[in-house]
């Protein structure tokens, strides 16, 4: 049985996935605001060792959750343009909305 997903609950999912896509983007810039590196008074001071280091390490944990949030921007848009396709909740392999993938 090849059950396609509703219309109405499409675009509910749709609107969830913009919501879900602003919110990661302002993350994103909200990030790029805290990250050490950004100041720009960074490569000119002189702080201590322990300073350089927290910077260093703020800064790429900052790095790492910009990644996640751009990774997870990349599957909305994803997800968004199968449903402009009206592809999405479909199996790539077997083109089917209820394939062996899915027990």
């Amino acid at each position: 049985m090849d059950k396609k997903l509703s219309k109405k609950l499409i675009l509910e999912l749709k609107e969830k996935l913009l919501k879900d896509k602003e919110k990661s983007l302002t993350q994103i810039e909200e990030l790029k605001k805290e990250d050490p590196f950004q100041d720009p008074d960074h490569a000119s001071d002189n702080a201590a060792i322990d300073t350089d280091v927290r910077e260093q390490m703020g800064h790429e944990t900052i790095e790492a959750q910009i990644k996640d949030l751009e990774q997870k921007v990349a599957d909305i848009d994803n997800a968004l343009r199968k449903i402009a396709k009206d592809r999405y909740g479909v199996c790539e392999r077997c083109k089917k909305t209820n394939c062996c993938r899915s027990s």
